[in-house]
């Protein structure tokens, strides 16, 4: 059985509007930080969009801009920047 962690963030995947899996969670800001920009870095499915979030809030995001970009997919295939943001 799985446990449940109350820890305040979290690096969350999502494919479109749908929450895909929880990667790490952390009670530390400096720890989320350091564990997102690595889960950038090592990420491998385009389809997927990476959330550094604190409770509902959105902390940090993989599509925005100065993001850690993955070393696995090249240019062509990183995900579109919605141009109205």
């Amino acid at each position: 059985m799985g446990q449940i962690f109350d820890h305040r963030f979290s690096i969350d995947a999502y494919r479109g509007e749908n929450f895909s899996r929880q990667i790490a969670t952390s009670n530390n800001l400096y720890v989320a930080f350091a564990a997102f920009d690595e889960a950038c870095r090592q990420h491998q499915e385009a389809a997927e969009v990476l959330y550094l979030r604190q409770g509902t809030r959105v902390v940090r995001c993989s599509t925005d801009p100065g993001a850690p970009q993955s070393l696995y997919l090249s240019v062509r295939e990183q995900p579109k920047k919605d141009p109205r943001a």
